[in-house]
């Protein structure tokens, strides 16, 4: 019996709406990402995927980490309105030399390339909560998922996050539902989309199957099937299985345009991709600098995806979330039902192996499982036959929280933080989770509003701030001696000591971690200097 069967009528005139309800919801979430778009410059990622997209609409798949699928959507718009490769060899920024040609048209083009992504998660999630939750439920998740700012922020960006959310969410579900009755037709599907969310990001290598592992553990630990029976299942799905390979594999080199190439003297195709694997193995191994709750670290936390999820996600979501969990514990628990739990589980699970956390996108996908589970929770309250008064206005009331979280917050939904730490975000997290470059356009113009004639500021993104952004003279920050007038400081710069490279300035104190903000702007801290300097 789906979550949402109670004996509320009204309940039921959901189950029949539930449809528009959904495309309710992604109408006005498109909508508020859409105007997003010419708000915020462009963030650290941005410039490399589009000049990588142009790459590959020009028939040379670009020799990066990339992945080309969100990389081509991404292009596509620049494409066509005259964008080419400017044969520059660093790629960043040979994106900047695209951008640079028409900057705010050409950017708002390639996020629009992301807009269909966030289209293509809504659309599997209403499907995946239709068939094991029913359809109240699955209108829910949808509304709860496009209210989220973690969510909107990254569907309105040039980067392959929302790709890779979609992508990996769509690819599970065709496996969850193959695994029912594994008939050719849907190992083909089965097999493109692994292939297809695989090409949408690399990580989906390790994701996937750690949640198809979870997935089999859970349906052997709960359904425990006799063993003559799991041999009859087994043998039914080898062929199938088989099939679904072969999708995969020639979706995936169709990816790659169908390219040979040699990996240590043997020939394979995609040597692109093995290229890839072997980049961020390396790059993983080493770590990068990350930082969180005032922490500094190459090697990363395990635990690091839960702390930020815990901080950027809506307070109100995160009580749906615990209503949909408490409701859950009381159900049957067979593998479709636990599915969304397991999604996330598996990347969860990836995630805290991971020695790079600098930001929630890497788990983006996860909010895929957490919304279903929210979504029930909703329908739980809302159905409750016990105290149902009681049910009705504390669902009201955190989805009207929850609403206004985000009308209060926009657009700013990349630094968004919730109620724990929102006063200072900085002492929590920083890079992709608060300042990911994207405030420049806003600190230009608030720079000439103030009439300044210089700013010092570093920045840790690649940029032309004087030529595109439209600065005032800048300087370089010294983080010991604050200069007189304005001085502009990137939380990521800053958190992460970018700037302890040059040994005078280490083991000294800084100005920097002792002195009130005169203003933010957006995730930028802003502060202006007399003659007279603090001393040290």
């Amino acid at each position: 019996m789906p979550v949402s069967d109670t004996n509320r009528p009204w309940l039921a005139v959901m189950e029949r709406i539930a449809p528009i309800i959904a495309l309710a919801a992604v109408v006005a979430a498109s909508m508020r990402i859409v105007s997003t778009y010419e708000v915020f410059s462009h963030t650290t990622d941005e410039p490399g995927h589009l000049a990588c997209g142009i790459h590959y609409l020009q028939g040379d798949i670009c020799q990066y980490e990339y992945a080309p699928l969100a990389r081509a959507a991404i292009a596509v718009g620049p494409y066509l309105a005259g964008a080419r490769s400017q044969q520059i060899a660093d790629i960043p920024r040979e994106g900047l030399a695209i951008l640079a040609n028409h900057y705010s048209r050409f950017l708002a083009l390639a996020r629009c390339g992301v807009l269909p992504f966030f289209w293509i998660a809504c659309g599997t999630l209403y499907l995946w909560g239709h068939r094991y939750f029913g359809k109240a439920a699955a209108a829910m998740s949808v509304l709860l998922f496009s209210l989220l700012p973690p969510v909107l922020a990254h569907a309105g960006l040039a980067t392959a996050d929302m790709a890779l959310t979609a992508c990996l969410a769509a690819a599970f579900l065709a496996w969850l539902i193959w695994t029912e009755q594994p008939t050719w037709p849907r190992s083909v599907v089965c097999g493109v989309l692994t292939g297809v969310a695989v090409l949408a990001r690399f990580s989906t290598c390790g994701f996937l199957p750690a949640i198809l592992a979870i997935a089999l553990t859970w349906y052997l630990l709960v359904e425990r099937p006799a063993a003559r029976h799991l041999q009859a299942v087994l043998r039914a799905r080898i062929g199938p299985f088989l099939v679904a390979g072969l999708a995969a594999f020639a979706a995936w080199w169709a990816g790659f345009q169908f390219s040979l190439g040699l990996v240590g003297g043997i020939p394979v195709p995609a040597p692109q991709f093995v290229t890839a694997l072997r980049y961020i193995a390396h790059l993983n191994a080493h770590g990068q600098a990350s930082y969180l709750l005032g922490e500094v670290s190459n090697a990363g936390w395990w635990y690091y995806y839960p702390v930020a999820l815990a901080l950027k996600t809506p307070v109100a979501f995160l009580l749906l979330l615990g209503c949909g969990l408490r409701g859950w514990g009381r159900r049957r628990r067979g593998t479709g039902f636990a599915s969304p739990l397991i999604f996330a589980a598996g990347i969860l699970l990836v995630g805290s192996f991971s020695q790079i956390n600098i930001g929630v996108r890497h788990v983006l996908p996860v909010y895929c499982g957490l919304a279903l589970l929210a979504g029930n929770g909703a329908i739980l309250l809302l159905g409750r036959k016990n105290h149902p008064a009681w049910g009705i206005l504390t669902a009201t009331a955190l989805l009207g929280w929850l609403t206004w979280t985000g009308v209060a917050k926009h657009p700013d939904y990349l630094a968004y933080f919730n109620e724990l730490t929102a006063r200072e975000p900085e002492k929590a997290l920083v890079d992709s989770d608060l300042d990911w470059g994207q405030d420049f356009n806003r600190l230009a113009r608030r720079l000439h509003a103030l009439g300044a004639a210089e700013v010092h500021f570093s920045t840790f993104v690649p940029a032309d701030l004087q030529s595109v952004q439209g600065f005032p003279l800048v300087r370089p920050v010294d983080p010991v001696t604050p200069a007189p007038g304005w001085t502009a400081v990137s939380p990521t710069w800053w958190k992460l000591r970018q700037f302890e490279m040059d040994s005078d300035y280490q083991d000294r104190p800084l100005w920097i971690d002792r002195t009130k903000t005169t203003e933010r702007v957006g995730s930028i801290l802003l502060f202006h200097f007399s003659n007279r300097q603090p001393s040290n």
